[in-house]
């Protein structure tokens, strides 16, 4: 999730910046800098590599329960839709290429022309693996780098650069996992070549694979930057990716709202990461039944809280969630 990742602060003495939350792991009752301290080892060399490790198991743990909490509620669709763009090229093309100084595509999370309409705040996309054909044996060994960029703040979400080594089909790993923001806009996710530009490019025409489904209006739609204009055509473009549907994008809009729940997890995790570490200390040792009373009471502080957020959040249904009402069948006393 990643959202947060030091949301919770630490208080130390070299320490200044403020936690974003306003509050601190070493906050909580019968918690101190001390006990960080006293578990650091060879894979954590610092107290700050104990907190870091503490903090992201904490925000896997966290995913889960608000998705329980919520559940009882709500029923998620876990995939809104999937995109493989697949690696059919235009043979007419082949050792004829087309030549684009720089192409790309979007996944868009709404239709142009629903302009009124916000997306679900529990949209992300997936960006599985991008791939580019390359026709010209002379252009191995060219760098290109893979741009995805929110169209709205133009924000960079991931760049990275590869280089060309086959002729054919360059599969480029990315698994990547974005959280829809508050607005509607696209991500384009661009190919560029950063070298001469003259990378020799083949047609890949797919117009059977633009897709708009439902109220999420999730499409594929070929972009070229180079004429800056949409077209039907990635020039040897190709990815695999999912627009899905999660309750990340709901906790980082919300974290306010989350805080003290996540507060007291991160305390519990901490506990559990003392309770068993194999180093040995005053609170591994002779204190270890009341560090383990400690974390029962974190964990009614925390399952209280969390059940209060869930309990009081109310939302429309859209395209990730189904509110349709259960059938509850009651047998009632017989009377004649």
């Amino acid at each position: 999730m990643g959202c947060l990742n030091d949301y919770i602060g630490i208080r130390w003495c070299g320490g200044s910046a403020s936690a974003p939350s306003s509050l601190y792991i070493n906050d909580l009752p019968g918690l101190s800098i001390k006990q960080f301290n006293s578990i650091t080892d060879e894979e954590n060399g610092t107290f700050l590599s104990v907190w870091n490790t503490v903090q992201n198991r904490a925000e896997r743990r966290f995913a889960l329960d608000v998705r329980e909490a919520m559940g009882a509620k709500y029923r998620l669709k876990s995939l809104a839709q999937g995109f493989n763009l697949g690696n059919v090229v235009d043979s007419t093309t082949i050792n004829t290429p087309l030549i684009n100084v720089q192409n790309g595509f979007a996944i868009e999370l709404i239709q142009a022309d629903l302009i009124d309409w916000t997306p679900s705040p529990l949209l992300q996309v997936n960006v599985q693996q991008l791939a580019f054909y390359l026709d010209d044996a002379a252009d191995i060994s060219k760098i290109i780098t893979i741009r995805i960029a929110d169209l709205d703040t133009a924000e960079v979400y991931k760049q990275s650069t590869f280089t060309l080594v086959n002729q054919g089909w360059n599969i480029i790993p990315i698994n990547l996992t974005i959280t829809s923001t508050t607005n509607a806009q696209p991500l384009r996710i661009a190919c560029q070549f950063t070298t001469d530009g003259t990378v020799d490019c083949v047609s890949m025409d797919t117009t059977q694979n633009i897709q708009i489904n439902d109220c999420c209006g999730a499409a594929v739609r070929p972009y070229s930057i180079a004429q800056g204009a949409f077209t039907s055509n990635t020039y040897g473009l190709s990815g695999i990716f999912n627009v899905t549907c999660s309750w990340e994008g709901l906790i980082c809009q919300n974290k306010n709202l989350f805080s003290r729940a996540f507060w007291y997890l991160c305390g519990i995790e901490f506990l559990t990461e003392l309770i068993y570490s194999t180093t040995l200390s005053k609170w591994t040792t002779i204190g270890m039944n009341q560090m383990k009373d400690l974390r029962a009471e974190y964990e009614v502080e925390y399952q209280k809280s969390l059940k209060q957020v869930a309990d009081g959040m109310y939302l429309d249904c859209d395209c990730c969630l189904d509110c349709a009402s259960p059938v509850q069948i009651r047998t009632a006393a017989q009377f004649f």
